[in-house]
């Protein structure tokens, strides 16, 4: 194959949301040519899912996120003609480093020349995979920087300067050369200017010049919608609101996704401060 979508979860959200997101990405990645599918997973999400050791993970311990894990969710992906595998770690700390460390498996379990990084609470426009695809052609790697986060006070339009790992797609050995490097300094984060310097360094400003000179930003796409469900989908205020949005239709549509125990976990757990960790 190609292209590989590597579409990570740790399994710890509404299972409305797991759903809906395979719904709309399998025939999303069904209409491209020469395309895989590989879901790593804490726990499996498929009837043939395939145990991966990983090496050295920062251990499990119980927590509160034990009450709404996603342990017996089953998607049934025969309904679409695609290659898809499931790979998953068993109970281990929910932590970016361990989900770097999830990633890198995905990666070289598939010999595919260009990776596509998803996430289980995130939604693609239709012309998402053709226009990134088409980006790689001339580029080694791209960020689709248009994108809106919804929480339960509705839209929000997030800064052009927030690049989340969920909207990069790059060349196979450009992703494993900064997973391997940034595992081995445990210098592991979601949000950032990932590629900054030959050093992946952690600071600076982001700009097309400092990063690598084959790299671009799509800008004029529509939105990637990121939906909030967990312990900040009250918190996170950054940003401005809107009621509607033309793409995506009513918030309601999304917040009813998330299930009644999830909502008694969320009013139990719930905090407005900054820092809690994005779901």
């Amino acid at each position: 194959m190609r292209n590989l979508a590597l579409l990570c979860t740790n399994n710890i959200l509404p299972a409305g949301i797991l759903n809906a997101v395979l719904d709309r990405l399998c025939p999303q990645i069904q209409g491209q040519a020469d395309m895989e599918l590989i879901v790593v997973s804490h726990f499996p999400i498929m009837e043939g899912a395939e145990r991966v050791e990983l090496e050295d993970p920062e251990e499990y311990v119980p927590d509160r996120f034990d009450d709404v894990i996603l342990k017996d969710f089953r998607y049934d992906f025969s309904q679409y003609y695609i290659p898809v595998r499931n790979l998953y770690c068993g109970r281990i700390k929910s932590s970016i480093f361990n989900l770097f460390k999830q990633m890198l498996a995905g990666i070289n379990a598939s010999d595919a020349e260009n990776i596509f990084f998803t996430e289980h609470d995130v939604l693609y426009p239709d012309a998402y995979f053709s226009e990134m695809n088409r980006a790689l052609e001339t580029h080694s790697i791209a960020c689709w920087r248009n994108v809106k986060i919804l929480n339960w006070f509705g839209y929000i339009n997030i800064s052009k300067t927030n690049l989340a790992l969920s909207r990069f797609v790059m060349k196979a050995e450009i992703a494993r050369d900064i997973f391997e490097g940034r595992l081995a300094r445990k210098a592991c984060v979601w949000v950032e200017p990932i590629l900054l310097g030959a050093e992946y360094s952690m600071g600076g400003d982001i700009s097309e010049e400092t990063i690598y000179e084959d790299f671009v930003f799509l800008d004029d796409g529509d939105v990637v919608l990121d939906i909030k469900h967990g312990l900040n989908s009250c918190g996170m205020i950054l940003g401005e609101h809107e009621d509607e949005d033309s793409v995506w239709g009513k918030k309601e549509q999304y917040i009813d996704l998330i299930d009644e125990s999830y909502i008694e976990f969320l009013k139990k757990h719930q905090t407005y401060c900054y820092g809690i960790v994005c779901l």
